[in-house]
């Protein structure tokens, strides 16, 4: 479980480099082949409970769209 604050940017739970997308309206992105990125602007609690080899995505009001999210 990680809880974001409005002041935390970015938190990594893996070695890769590549960020995921965040979308104008302030959505977040999740999702990466080997663990998770995640990029807030405000603050929230994301529970990580799974690695996914897709993107999904996490909206201010706590709804999540998946896009062909597959668990690992």
């Amino acid at each position: 479980m990680f809880d974001l604050g409005g002041s935390v940017q970015q938190i990594r739970t893996s070695g890769n480099d590549t960020l995921d997308v965040v979308d104008a309206t302030g959505c977040m992105a999740l999702g990466e082949p080997f663990g998770v990125t995640v990029v807030a602007f405000e603050s929230l609690v994301v529970a990580i409970t799974s690695v996914f080899v897709s993107l999904f995505e996490i909206r201010r009001d706590g709804s999540m769209n998946e896009r062909g999210s597959e668990p690992v």
